[in-house]
């Protein structure tokens, strides 16, 4: 990475992609970055983001626990 590049960060909870893998994702026409610590929030508990992301609350959580 050069001095130039500035990091990537998670749209959640701001950690930094120099700290912890992040990985890019769309919802509702916006591209944002998760980081891998806050994707199963998304994925299993997606209304904790209301705030955050745009109708999260909306967003269906699986049905299935791990």
């Amino acid at each position: 990475m050069s001095e130039s590049t500035v990091p990537v960060i998670c749209k959640t909870c701001g950690s930094s992609e120099m700290n912890v893998p992040v990985l890019q994702t769309r919802y509702m026409g916006e591209s944002f970055w998760i980081c891998s610590r806050c994707l199963p929030t998304l994925i299993h508990q997606p209304q904790r983001l209301a705030g955050i992301l745009a109708n999260a609350d909306k967003i269906p959580a699986t049905d299935h626990e791990h």
